[in-house]
């Protein structure tokens, strides 16, 4: 919201600056038009950079054809045209290096918050988001829930099929997740096997039946490995996401009822008082 403001301030001052030097010094070649490319190539979209500059420039002519009456030369209108060419050409360049830069700003920032292999959110997304909440009001948060989810026997798995059969069930998993959940909702992996799911806004019952629903589905996939299917299961620990609870103490409510599950025999889940 802050860049938005002083884009508009950028603007607002590309148009009235040179506006009020070219009436001060009616006289001297208006170079200081060029002005009129600061905020365009701030804006790292072509169409609104580009709506930008053609209202900017409008302005310009607008104002030499009110200081001149019309009357200006050919020459000086072809100086003018000729100068108005090199800003475009100026803008596209300069343009161009920044939206191409937001877009591998945008694609790094990604990356760092995002797992390679599953394109789930990683740890490090978690612990912004945690810190991001924990500064948040927490009466606002009632009503959510934060389940571990944890693929039962894995290194079992990887052994007898090799790591890249396992890479697909974790990918697999991992779509089953996103699939299974609402749009609201958020999966991380946190590394290996284990993965959390932070549901906000939900109600008990419905958040009870996503997790079966996923159990379920995971349970029932066929992962095929050289013409065998395999069959896997899951173990989930889940705990509601009381008001006035820090995400921390959840997430370690979560993590020990995923405990119980798995000595509990597994393919279960276990939901924290």
């Amino acid at each position: 919201m802050r860049k938005n403001y002083i884009v508009l301030a950028l603007i607002l001052a590309a148009i009235l600056l040179p506006v009020g030097l070219r009436c001060l010094f009616p006289n001297l070649y208006p170079f200081f038009w060029t002005f009129l490319i600061v905020p365009a190539v701030l804006v790292p979209n072509w169409r609104v950079a580009g709506l930008i500059l053609f209202v900017l420039t409008s302005i310009e002519y607008l104002t030499e054809w009110a200081l001149y009456q019309g009357q200006a030369s050919q020459a000086y209108w072809y100086a003018l045209v000729g100068g108005t060419v090199v800003q475009w050409i100026v803008f596209s360049v300069i343009t161009f290096f920044h939206i191409e830069q937001q877009k591998m700003v945008k694609l790094l920032h990604k990356q760092t918050l995002t797992d390679s292999l599953t394109g789930l959110y990683n740890r490090r997304y978690l612990d912004q988001y945690r810190k991001r909440l924990n500064k948040s009001q927490e009466a606002e948060i009632g009503g959510s829930f934060v389940l571990i989810l944890d693929v039962d026997r894995f290194k079992k798995i990887n052994d007898m099929y090799g790591h890249l059969f396992g890479d697909e069930i974790l990918r697999q998993v991992s779509q089953i997740m996103r699939q299974t959940i609402r749009s609201m909702d958020t999966v991380i992996r946190m590394g290996g096997e284990e993965f959390v799911i932070l549901m906000q806004g939900i109600s008990s019952e419905e958040a009870k039946r996503t997790a079966y629903s996923i159990q379920n589905k995971i349970g029932e996939t066929r992962f095929i490995h050289k013409d065998q299917v395999v069959y896997i299961t899951v173990s989930m620990g889940m705990t509601a996401y009381s008001t006035g609870e820090h995400l921390d103490h959840s997430l370690e409510k979560a993590d020990h009822a995923l405990y119980q599950a798995k000595i509990s025999g597994r393919n279960r889940i276990v939901i924290a008082s």
